[in-house]
């Protein structure tokens, strides 16, 4: 499994490239890629690409970031994230969702189970599967953690269903969608719509989603 990269090996990562092009980055700018991307190679290219795109002179400056931001994670959410988290089942979905909430991890395998109402005991094949999946691992005996960054940070857990219909040639989708929960910003977060598509290609679907959400209030210790 690779790993995060210290510090300077990711400050080298995102400048090096751009310093080969004639642009640099200011000092603020590379702190907040590699805080936001915790060092992980992939995310450090998916920021440094969006970000690339978004600039519009030299040097690179933490406002461009803002934009380049909400770019990265849409797009990990869709390339990254999401195919690793629909191969779940939907137990093996809760466990993560609950290991989320607790927030940065490792965590003990205890509490993850306190945290789903579990005894822990219970949990093994379903932790040891996660293991053989790739999605989390055991820094130490005890602890568990996601082999990636983000999956602890601003998530949202949700689900759909829908019917396929099939008429002159054209596949066309349609049908609901619910949000279960969230982590981070996200937590609280409720909601649901529907949504309609269509196949656009035998691997692409094109859809249209709408609906309401919200996301409820924190309530803050006296």
């Amino acid at each position: 499994m690779i790993g995060p990269l210290a510090d300077p090996e990711a400050k080298q990562a995102i400048v090096k490239p751009a310093q080969n092009e004639g642009v640099e980055f200011t000092p603020e700018a590379v702190a907040e890629i590699i805080s936001k991307t915790r060092g992980y190679p992939y995310f450090l290219q998916e920021w440094g690409k969006h970000t690339w795109d978004v600039a519009t002179a030299s040097p690179i400056t933490i406002d461009d970031l803002t934009g380049a931001s909400v770019q990265a994670i849409a797009a990990l959410h869709e390339s990254f994230f999401r195919v690793r988290f629909d191969r779940l089942t939907p137990t093996e979905k809760t466990y993560l969702r609950h290991m989320a909430e607790l927030g940065a991890g490792p965590h003990r395998s205890g509490d993850i189970a306190e945290q789903m109402g579990r005894d822990f005991t219970s949990l093994g094949p379903i932790r040891s599967s996660l293991i053989s999946k790739g999605m989390i691992w055991c820094p130490t005996h005890g602890d568990t953690a996601f082999t990636v960054p983000l999956f602890d940070g601003d998530r949202d857990f949700g689900t759909f269903e829908g019917r396929i219909a099939t008429s002159g040639g054209q596949v066309t989708i349609e049908g609901a969608w619910i949000f279960t929960g969230g982590t981070g910003t996200l937590e609280g977060l409720t909601g649901g719509g529907s949504y309609k598509g269509r196949l656009t290609s035998p691997v692409e679907v094109e859809n249209a989603w709408e609906g309401t959400y919200q996301i409820a209030e924190k309530t803050r210790a006296a």
